[in-house]
C-alpha cells in the first residue's frame, strides 16, 4: 500500500505552496467575489488546482488513518 500513495504525495509535493499573489487570488475567491474576463478564467484555473491539492491531501489524510 505504501507504494501506492508514494505518487500522490509526490504529486502533490510538485504542486507545492501558492504564491503571495495566488493566496490573495484564492481568499478573493473563496469570498465569493470574481474577477473581470479574461482575467477570470486563471482566477477559475487557480482555484481548480486548489481544490484538486486539497481533495489530494485529504485523500492522503485518510489513508493515513487506516
Amino acid at each position: 500500500m505504501f507504494s501506492q500513495v508514494q505518487a500522490p504525495e509526490a504529486t502533490l509535493e510538485a504542486m507545492g505552496t501558492p504564491t503571495p499573489q495566488q493566496s490573495a487570488l484564492l481568499k478573493v475567491t473563496m469570498e465569493g467575489r470574481k474577477l473581470e474576463y479574461p482575467a477570470r478564467y486563471s482566477q477559475e484555473k487557480l482555484f481548480g488546482l486548489y481544490l484538486v491539492k486539497w481533495h489530494l491531501d485529504t485523500a492522503l489524510e485518510i489513508l493515513g488513518m487506516l
